[in-house]
């Protein structure tokens, strides 16, 4: 706004200093009576810089780009000045033209000549200036209003170009964000999961998605609605836990001015916002009872009511919703509504937690590293086998995002150039007791040294168990198949 009101005091300013010649209005006057030139330089030289022409020709050949008025005589016998109007419209097609016309010409061919040729305006021709005086100031204001709207014109759709590329620069940069393959995981619960993600994307079905905290239940939640039919709306997130009811139905529903004290106009909510896109309800298993019952109320019937408000509005929003709870234990034990939960999980999603996937951490470990050096300019590339072995044996509480958060401290604490060791992971981590005696005396590729790692945990663990595979595969946390499955590939059997 500031840029568009100094565009305007720039062409607007007519007070320009009179003895700096080229900051003064430029007007040209084609008139061929010398003694009027004369009259017109001397009466308007301290406002105006004033270029006179002796005929029409002339007048032409003297016209430039500074001109911001013209004063054209109009004769009564000899060659109209008019004729060269529209000659001088061609060359200066915004600069006002104003006619001044002689004492002999009729007022009825005066009015004809300017309903055809539609100049600025005109007056009659004599020694009071006065009415020229005015017409010569309200034309130079309005083509400098008219230069002023131009250029702010020209500024507002060079930057709306602008926008629209930066807008479509971010969107590109938002869908690859939010693709389904940017979720790593090669494990056959992760890809049971990335499967029903996909199809979830595919219609408006109403999603619940289970899981731990830190296994990426939002993010999950932006990639189904950034791969569906909705993806061109907004998606909003709210989470419902530990918010008191009136303020979550005033964030869900929104609210009318005067609903409760501070609410000194209406204001929007979630549902309203959301409208046409997908809304989150996350730890949606911490909602109170009452809550549970609108929530259950504006689904079923597809309308909300503002707080404070009399009338119900429609909306067209998916619902995603999301919790660290077991929400049919929830249900058992009377915590949550049955109707509610068999409303939100038409479409349940669970989410697998990192120490159920162990398999997937060197796949995540090296998908954060390279995120994370590109987004703090970081050239550590390489982690040190034994800092792997740590990390795979770590159970990871806080699931994915505590992985990435632990990487990119590491990453931050070790030097350029260098690799993340040991010493650069969170003390509980560094303190696990599975080193001594595991570590291969071997070197290679990061994959081979972790290969040979989880063999020799593998033999490790089943010798320890006597051979007893369910014994085995719980203390690995693994599943007995998945224990078979390592045992094929790595050829281990016993003895």
């Amino acid at each position: 706004m500031n840029e568009i009101n100094e565009l305007i005091k720039k062409f607007t300013n007519t007070n320009a200093d009179p003895s700096v010649e080229g900051k003064k209005p430029v007007i040209l006057i084609i008139d061929e009576d010398a003694s009027m030139k004369s009259s017109f330089q001397r009466t308007f030289d301290h406002k105006y810089h004033v270029i006179t022409a002796r005929n029409e020709a002339e007048g032409v050949s003297l016209l430039t780009p500074e001109t911001q008025c013209v004063i054209l005589e109009i004769k009564k016998n000899e060659m109209p000045g008019w004729a060269i109007f529209p000659e001088l419209q061609e060359k200066c097609a915004d600069v006002p033209i104003i006619f001044y016309a002689c004492s002999q010409l009729e007022d009825e061919r005066i009015q004809d000549i300017i309903k055809k040729y539609s100049p600025q305006g005109y007056a009659r021709k004599g020694r009071d200036f006065t009415c020229l005086n005015s017409l010569i100031e309200s034309s130079i204001t309005n083509y400098k209003l008219s230069q002023a709207v131009t250029e702010i014109r020209q500024s507002l759709t060079a930057d709306l170009e602008k926008t629209k590329a930066e807008n479509f620069l971010l969107r590109r940069e938002r869908e690859h964000r939010y693709r389904f393959d940017q979720l790593k995981g090669n494990c056959e619960a992760f890809q049971r999961t990335l499967q029903l993600c996909k199809r979830a994307s595919n219609s408006d079905i109403t999603v619940l998605l289970e899981g731990e905290t830190g296994t990426g239940k939002e993010i999950v939640a932006r990639m189904i609605h950034m791969n569906s039919t909705r993806r061109e709306k907004i998606f909003v997130a709210q989470n419902c836990a530990a918010i008191p009811d009136e303020l979550l139905a005033s964030e869900l529903f929104g609210y009318k001015k005067g609903a409760f004290t501070g609410a000194y106009k209406d204001n929007k909510g979630l549902f309203e916002i959301a409208d046409g896109g997908t809304l989150l309800l996350d730890e949606v298993g911490d909602m109170s009872a009452t809550m549970q019952v609108n929530l259950l109320r504006a689904l079923q019937e597809g309308e909300f009511k503002p707080l404070g408000g009399n009338e119900y509005k429609p909306f067209d929003v998916r619902i995603i919703s999301a919790t660290n709870k077991d929400l049919k234990h929830q249900v058992k034990i009377g915590l949550f509504r049955e109707d509610l939960f068999f409303r939100l999980s038409a479409f349940p999603i669970l989410l697998p937690p990192l120490r159920e996937r162990k398999d997937d951490i060197p796949l995540l470990i090296r998908h954060i590293m390279a995120k994370s050096a590109k987004k703090f300019q970081n050239t550590i590339g390489k982690i040190n086998p034994k800092a792997m072995l740590l990390l795979m044996e770590y159970s990871f509480p806080g699931n994915v995002r505590e992985l990435e958060n632990i990487i990119e401290r590491a990453m931050a604490m070790a030097d350029d150039g260098d690799r993340i060791e040991p010493h650069h992971l969170p003390r509980d981590i560094r303190h696990i007791d599975v080193l001594d005696g595991l570590l291969p005396e071997q070197s290679g590729t990061l994959k081979e040294m972790v290969t040979a790692l989880e063999k020799t945990i593998l033999l490790t663990t089943l010798k320890k168990k006597n051979w007893i595979k369910a014994q085995a595969a719980q203390e690995l946390g693994l599943s007995r198949l998945g224990l078979r499955k390592k045992m094929q590939r790595y050829n281990i059997t016993p003895g």
